[in-house]
């Protein structure tokens, strides 16, 4: 579908096997940030064309919330941690901060964030860096 152009017009997610039409990106989140690109869907879609990743061949996931805050800190934040994936980062633009989420594998939940602030370094799960969002 992506190659034959299905969603050039639009944004769009896939969530629970259901493909959901996003809002368009408004306000910081219509700029091209390189969060932003990293994660859009054509990007990731590429990534993985012919299987789905499973939780434990994903270090980590990131979203960035604009105006969708509570489906980013709950529903996705809930399957994230069911599917096993370590660490979840909400790039919050509208706090300025991004929520780290870590898991705790038991519960197959994640324990409660870390908030760290814009312009403060990031730690990345599985490398020796960090980066830092402006």
């Amino acid at each position: 579908m992506l190659e034959l152009g299905a969603f050039e017009d639009m944004r769009a997610e896939l969530a629970r096997g259901v493909i959901e039409k996003m809002m368009p990106a408004a306000g910081r989140m219509a700029r091209s940030t390189p969060v932003w690109q990293a994660c859009s869907f054509r990007w990731c879609a590429r990534l993985a064309p012919a299987k789905a990743l499973t939780g434990d061949q994903v270090l980590l996931a990131i979203e960035v919330a604009d105006t969708t805050h509570s489906r980013e800190l709950g529903a996705k934040r809930v399957e994230y941690g069911a599917a096993g994936i370590p660490t979840y980062w909400v790039v919050d633009l509208a706090k300025n901060v991004t929520h780290v989420f870590r898991l705790d594998p038991a519960q197959q939940a994640y324990r409660e964030p870390e908030k760290i602030p814009f312009a403060q370094p990031l730690d990345i799960p599985g490398l020796n860096g960090s980066i830092t969002i402006d």
